[in-house]
């Protein structure tokens, strides 16, 4: 069996007519708020919460690095939100300023008293760039980003000891190391049931 579409058996004119008698219909019609509400009911009910990160003071961050670049308008709420939510999602484009988005959260949310010591993860090709231009931020901070060697069987004990005694601004891991630090059955517990 064979049918045609609408487009196969009327002329442009007729399909632009068609189209323009409904919308008409539609919109003076006693459906027309139902379809209103239905629409917004499915697609349009949610509105994303706003971050307005105009009293962020950003203290000991490198003026001179803020003359010639200051954190972009996106940045600064993507901090807000962190801070507020405690967590964040950085979907930036390359080169937007993921890092330092997410080294401005962390020092904001030390010196707020909200995180003591953070942790960083990022890919093994971009750990020590990451260090680079979290010093080149916040100059002066105590940084741990630990090699290879540092995660070997026989020295993890004591880098793991290093990492929870000493009082480090940031620790940056690759997502390897990430993986090698064990976390006990009942703190993934509450991090899972977390809000």
């Amino acid at each position: 069996i064979y049918t045609l579409s609408l487009h196969d058996a009327l002329p442009i004119w007729m399909q632009l007519k068609i189209r323009n008698e409904f919308d008409s219909w539609a919109r003076t019609s006693a459906v027309a708020q139902q379809m209103q509400d239905d629409y917004n009911y499915k697609f349009n009910r949610i509105k994303l919460r706003e971050y307005d990160k105009s009293h962020l003071t950003f203290d000991g961050m490198c003026l001179d690095v803020l003359r010639r670049h200051d954190l972009d308008p996106h940045q600064k709420n993507a901090v807000w939100r962190i801070i507020l939510e405690g967590r964040g999602l950085l979907a930036h484009g390359v080169g937007l300023g993921k890092t330092w988005t997410m080294v401005a959260a962390a020092m904001e949310m030390k010196r707020m008293g909200i995180a003591h010591k953070p942790m960083f993860g990022a890919p093994k090709n971009v750990v020590y760039q990451f260090a680079n231009d979290f010093a080149r931020l916040y100059p002066g901070v105590k940084i741990l980003c630990p090699t290879e060697k540092d995660f070997t069987p026989q020295n993890r004990k004591k880098l793991l000891a290093r990492m929870a005694v000493e009082d480090w601004d940031g620790i940056i891991l690759t997502h390897d190391q990430l993986k090698m630090i064990p976390i006990s059955p009942e703190r993934m517990a509450i991090t899972v049931n977390e809000k």
